[in-house]
């Protein structure tokens, strides 16, 4: 299973040193410790942080042919905070190689046979990248996995939602959840369930994805899939820190979708577990097995989930026309989608239903 991963390659810079990091490249890492072979299309300068990225990629085994390498744009950096909860913040170095994505020649031709492609928002920046988005998305049959990335000052809400309509799966976090939506913020109910709920009504009539995902931290993950929801607990670990952590989750997610093997609260509940794990560790890309993580617990603190909602967890049945390629992650029947969003454009919101 072959997944192309589009996006920022670049170097976490934290307190304790240099990591290589960006969620396209973390998504890439946990997907090949989960049995996939991920192709990362992103960019690094010719500069001896962009050496040692190749040597980190090489090291683990991951295609490298689409990177392109820029003699005038250094290799991406970030600066990481860490708060005492171990939540990062982030300030990114602009501008960067990952800005100027040149996959080569071929490249679209190559992503036809390669069917999920994850993508985030950050990298979309600028205009160069959007372009070359834009005909990796135009791939007929791929599925098309959006890992929205919102991090200040790069989260234009209005392209995200446009964007978010060329996808298959969404996933966000309870934060993104809430500044695509228009809610203040879900910290004061985010041990709650309906208001996620309410909240993931609504992304889906703004977007027409009928395939969401939010994950909420130590309260998990819910899944809203062809109207129905699923939940699952997030096992309770010690935070280390929560770099790579959704990243981790989005791994097993585009695994699990694309192999059909698991139910989906199944599936929901094993993505948590990777995220758990993650968090649990230093790092975003700590040394595992896969079997191991899904089966054994040292790691973890005694589980102490609450009941889930009445409407959740219950096996989905949509109807027929919903159910194509992938069964889980469908598009309501509806409008064929927006032409790519321009830069600047304006976005109308399509009309609730």
């Amino acid at each position: 299973m072959k997944v192309t991963c589009f996006g920022e390659i670049l170097w976490d810079c934290l307190p304790g040193g240099n990591f290589l990091g960006g969620a396209p490249f973390n998504v890439a890492f946990h997907l090949q410790r989960l049995g996939a072979e991920p192709v990362v299309v992103s960019a690094l300068g010719q500069d001896e942080l962009g050496r040692q990225a190749l040597e980190r990629l090489h090291a683990l085994g991951i295609a490298t042919d689409r990177l392109s390498r820029h003699h005038d744009l250094p290799t991406g950096t970030v600066s990481v905070k860490l708060d005492a909860q171990g939540n990062a913040s982030y300030v990114f170095a602009d501008p960067a190689a990952w800005d100027k994505i040149n996959p080569g020649k071929g490249f679209i031709a190559d992503a036809a046979g390669v069917v999920p492609i994850v993508f985030g928002s950050l990298a979309l920046r600028h205009e160069f990248n959007r372009r070359v988005l834009k005909e990796l998305l135009e791939v007929r049959g791929a599925l098309r996995v959006f890992d929205v990335n919102l991090r200040p000052p790069h989260g234009d809400v209005r392209r995200v939602l446009a964007l978010a309509e060329h996808a298959d799966v969404l996933k966000v976090n309870d934060k993104e959840l809430a500044r695509l939506t228009g809610v203040e913020s879900y910290e004061h109910v985010k041990h709650e369930t309906f208001p996620f709920l309410k909240g993931l009504e609504r992304l889906e009539r703004l977007t027409g994805v009928r395939s969401i995902c939010v994950t909420r931290g130590a309260h998990g993950a819910i899944w809203r899939l062809n109207g129905e929801y699923f939940e699952a607990a997030a096992p309770a670990v010690k935070v280390v820190d929560t770099i790579g952590a959704g990243d981790a989750f989005t791994a097993a997610l585009v695994v699990g979708v694309f192999e059909k093997k698991l139910s989906p609260a199944e599936l929901l509940a094993r993505a948590c577990r990777l995220g758990s794990f993650v968090a649990s560790q230093p790092g975003a890309q700590p040394e595992y097995e896969a079997a191991k993580v899904f089966t054994n617990s040292g790691w973890m603190k005694p589980e102490s989930a609450g009941p889930a909602h009445p409407r959740l967890n219950r096996r989905p049945a949509p109807p027929a026309e919903v159910q194509a390629a992938h069964p889980f992650a469908s598009r309501r029947p509806g409008p064929a989608r927006r032409p790519f969003a321009r830069p600047g454009a304006r976005f109308p919101r399509r009309p609730a239903n």
